[in-house]
């Protein structure tokens, strides 16, 4: 499918996959919910540990 070809232009990337759930089910059940949650906390933990590693390095500069 095409989310599997975009998940794939990066790296960076992870295509998730939970069976039975829909875009509306995201936010009306438990599990849909904590599944959303739990994949924007992990772009985020990871957005902070890419700064981190970016910003330990002496060449580096804010915003760069």
């Amino acid at each position: 499918p095409l989310q599997d070809e975009l998940a794939r232009l990066s790296t960076h990337s992870a295509h998730r996959v939970l069976p039975d759930v829909s875009h509306m089910s995201l936010v009306q059940t438990r599990t849909g919910a904590a599944f959303a949650i739990q994949a924007i906390r992990d772009v985020v933990d990871a957005v902070r540990a890419s700064e981190v590693a970016e910003g330990s390095r002496p060449d580096s500069q804010p915003g760069n």
